[in-house]
């Protein structure tokens, strides 16, 4: 009796030993699986921490560069796939009262804004002249197209791109210089500019010298603060109130544009164009769906990872 309680005793000690290394080295394993599963989001966090490394705007060395503006405007010559050349007349069966059709309803029908179309019938960069005759030549955006702007904070660089939707096409049609949000070491994107993904919003703007309206609550002449445009982007950009894209201030007693700007880190977050680059983005893409991707370095887009496009 003595020498059987002695083997059990024996076994029972034995497997108690066995079951306290099997839960220390579960254990091990748990911790070991559940530093794995932290790690991505620790990595995250110091990435957010990082502060931005801020580059020379001409290092452009391994990306892409263009300038294909001009083939969205050409009527003749060498011409951009993502618009159609159109004859003008003034009666056409899209419209139903069978009035004249004239620019603005070009315009409206073809999802391709006013200004567009004034640059390519103009062939300049005027805007504003906006004269048809029967048998002019204009271009107007296809349907299936959309626009992309990659910002960049650490090199004051935008990427525009024009999305052909129909042949799953990213082509980049020029790139920008910009002026960009105060360095900040307190935020996350190391700039008053946060990063994020943003689209443009509806109640965009035109400005010239003369034209006042309410900003802070005071009468001001709009063209001093915001140049000849206005594209918000995000009315509330988290506790960077409104965002947006808009061209260099205008200062002095005759104000002209402080073009010195484009290119510095002196916004409270906006993006600041140059005049004729601010008017070139607002004529191309207030008619049709933009998305703006602001990251720290080129590298780090989202709209590169997709895969989405040749």
């Amino acid at each position: 009796m003595i020498r059987r309680i002695l083997i059990f005793s024996i076994f029972l000690f034995g497997s108690t030993l066995t079951l306290l290394h099997f839960k220390r080295k579960n254990a091990k394993a748990a911790v070991e699986i559940q530093t794995k599963i932290q790690k991505p989001d620790e990595k995250t966090k110091q990435d957010l921490k990082t502060p931005l490394r801020v580059r020379s705007c001409d290092d452009l060395k391994g990306l892409p560069v263009a300038d294909r503006i001009n083939e969205l405007f050409n009527t003749t010559g060498q011409k951009s796939s993502l618009i159609d050349t159109i004859r003008y007349t003034f009666r056409v069966d899209w419209k139903e009262d069978k009035k004249p059709a004239w620019l603005s309803d070009y315009a409206t029908f073809h999802e391709t804004s006013k200004h567009f179309i004034a640059r390519s019938l103009n062939g300049s960069r005027d805007y504003l002249k906006q004269d048809l005759k029967q048998g002019d030549h204009f271009n107007v955006l296809k349907k299936e197209v959309s626009f992309y702007l990659l910002v960049d904070l650490s090199r004051s660089r935008v990427w525009f791109y024009g999305l052909d939707h129909q042949n799953q096409r990213a082509i980049l049609l020029k790139t920008y210089l910009v002026g960009l949000g105060k360095l900040d070491s307190t935020k996350p994107s190391g700039s008053l500019t946060p990063e994020g993904t943003f689209n443009f919003q509806e109640n965009v703007a035109t400005y010239r010298v003369g034209r006042f309206d309410k900003y802070k609550d005071l009468d001001t002449e709009m063209i001093r603060v915001f140049g000849t445009r206005w594209i918000p982007i995000k009315e509330n950009a988290d506790d960077h109130g409104r965002l947006g894209l808009h061209g260099a201030p205008w200062r002095g007693e005759e104000p002209k544009e402080e073009r010195s700007l484009i290119g510095q880190y002196d916004s409270d977050g906006c993006l600041r164009f140059s005049q004729e680059d601010i008017e070139e983005i607002y004529a191309i893409c207030i008619s049709k769906p933009t998305t703006v991707e602001i990251v720290k370095d080129f590298h780090e887009a989202v709209f590169l990872d997709k895969g989405e496009w040749k």
